[in-house]
């Protein structure tokens, strides 16, 4: 029940249990007052930034819904900087790399992705990093660098959308044989509420003159 005592009622109580059981007995409850005093101090504190990490997102999409360019780049770049340890920031570093793919910068975008992938604390965003910057060499025409990036993606959740990519690299690099073999592959790891998605990987497997891929079951 200490943890439910005020700062002044617990110090009163280690006064008393000094004159009661000594001074050993009294490090190790001190021990104790301290780290329980701590975690709840670094819980407060994480709870804030979490907060505040929430409200600058909100607003960092508030800057994209307006198409405020400007803005939307300075409050990524502080977001960033001030929350980088939470998802959010993540986040924010892929709306950095959208921007500057709309602003036909590949460099920056790449930047952006190659960070969320090495700094991410989330494995999902790590992976959806990887899958973007993949997507992204392919259209700068480093089809290997791409394929690269997909081998290592390994949560099973992202294989339908790696295959898919992977299908794209090779047609992009006239490997017709891999391209087919990737988007059947693609076609049965997708779960059936992909919809659209697992609708334009038989679409893109049909357009290579081949009958449709049907799912194992």
């Amino acid at each position: 029940m200490t943890e439910y005592l005020t700062e002044q009622e617990q110090l009163e109580r280690l006064k008393q249990l000094v004159k009661q059981y000594g001074p050993a007995v009294v490090f190790g409850l001190l021990v104790a007052f301290i780290f329980t005093f701590g975690w709840h101090k670094w819980q407060d504190y994480q709870n804030r930034v979490r907060v505040e990490a929430s409200i600058a997102y909100e607003n960092l999409l508030t800057d994209v819904q307006k198409k405020d360019s400007a803005a939307t780049d300075r409050d990524a770049a502080n977001l960033v900087k001030e929350y980088g340890r939470t998802p959010y920031a993540t986040l924010a570093r892929f709306i950095q790399a959208r921007e500057a793919l709309d602003q036909g910068d590949s460099s920056r975008a790449s930047t952006a992705l190659v960070q969320a992938m090495h700094k991410s604390a989330d494995r999902g965003l790590r992976e959806i990093a990887r899958l973007r910057l993949a997507r992204l060499r392919a259209s700068e025409g480093k089809g290997d660098e791409a394929l690269a990036l997909l081998n290592d993606v390994e949560n099973p959740a992202f294989s339908g959308l790696r295959d898919t990519i992977r299908g794209d690299v090779l047609l992009l690099q006239k490997n017709l044989a891999g391209a087919r073999e990737a988007y059947d592959l693609a076609f049965r790891e997708l779960p059936a509420e992909s919809g659209i998605l697992k609708t334009l990987v038989q679409m893109k497997y049909d357009s290579l003159g081949t009958n449709k891929v049907k799912e194992t079951g």
